[in-house]
């Protein structure tokens, strides 16, 4: 079964299908094409049209197998790593799936095509992070046993009360900031944040409510976290925000140290933001270089429109 949405399928057939099968009419066989790869087994093309031969007949493996080899031939080949993309993706192989959509933005010549690959890169770095979520929540007993680095960080969307509930994007937004800032000291490893929320949502469908402190921690332990850093955001006033926020031990679920807290101005949101930093870096006994402090401090954006925001 055919798995790209069909607007791209329509791209595929009706603007790439003249070019990829090197000039081949569309009523050769698959049986010709081997035959002819059998004679010209070094030729890109002739792998190329076997295996873009093989893939519209659902043979999957055979298609990759084919089109691997006329991609070593000639590895700027746009369609080649086109139908190879389509190959891997079938056979469920979505990491050299995108390995080969972004080989064809790079090389491919149609810019329609390079443009539904964009999209198609993200829906499945999406569906890669949803699926790695299920498998940790699947083998949870086993790394919840298994300590985490305590270099290892990862932050939890923060949680915002106030009476705009425009500014409850804000609960993803700072740590978003937060996750970018601590990441420059190159003593911690900071957990992707996609990857954080993939496996917070595959959480909150096997339970009500939203996300507290112990599942906080429970995600943490899934990711091999040593620490996460989770808070408060609360609307003050119409436009003062406080943000607390706190590290959390990921094996003892104990506070390190004293919450962070900072308030200030919507519009000097930037600046709450890396005021809320730099002291968890000493929540986290981290010291920080010269140059380090200086690409936190130096920050280009000082204010941020409300607009912006909402």
């Amino acid at each position: 079964m055919r798995i790209l949405n069909p607007v791209l399928s329509t791209l595929l057939v009706v603007g790439l299908a003249a070019c990829a099968t090197g000039g081949m009419s569309a009523g050769d066989s698959v049986t010709r094409l081997e035959q002819q790869q059998r004679t010209s087994s070094t030729s890109a093309a002739v792998n190329r049209s076997l295996g873009i031969a093989y893939y519209k007949a659902n043979r999957y493996s055979e298609a990759r197998a084919a089109l691997e080899t006329a991609a070593k031939i000639d590895p700027r080949d746009g369609t080649t790593s086109l139908y190879l993309g389509l190959a891997d993706e079938a056979l469920g192989d979505l990491s050299a799936a995108k390995a080969a959509y972004s080989s064809y933005i790079q090389f491919g010549r149609t810019s329609r095509v390079r443009s539904q690959l964009q999209s198609r890169l993200a829906a499945l770095t999406r569906k890669e992070l949803t699926a790695d979520a299920k498998t940790a929540v699947k083998q949870e007993a086993s790394l919840s046993g298994q300590p985490g680095n305590p270099r290892t960080v990862a932050v939890l969307p923060l949680r915002f009360s106030g009476a705009d509930t425009t500014l409850k994007v804000l609960e993803r937004g700072f740590a978003d900031l937060l996750t970018t800032d601590l990441a420059r000291s190159s003593q911690l490893t900071l957990v992707e944040r996609s990857r954080m929320q993939a496996l917070l949502d595959e959480i909150k469908l096997q339970q009500t409510g939203a996300t507290d402190a112990a599942t906080n921690v429970r995600a943490g332990k899934l990711v091999r976290a040593g620490r996460v850093v989770q808070g408060d955001i609360t609307q003050v006033d119409g436009s003062n925000l406080r943000v607390d926020a706190a590290v959390v031990d990921v094996s003892t679920s104990q506070i390190q140290g004293e919450p962070a807290q900072a308030t200030d101005q919507l519009e000097q949101l930037f600046n709450l933001e890396r005021k809320l930093a730099l002291d968890l870096f000493t929540q986290l006994g981290v010291t920080l270089t010269v140059a380090e402090r200086t690409q936190i401090e130096q920050r280009p954006t000082r204010s941020i429109d409300r607009k912006s925001v909402v």
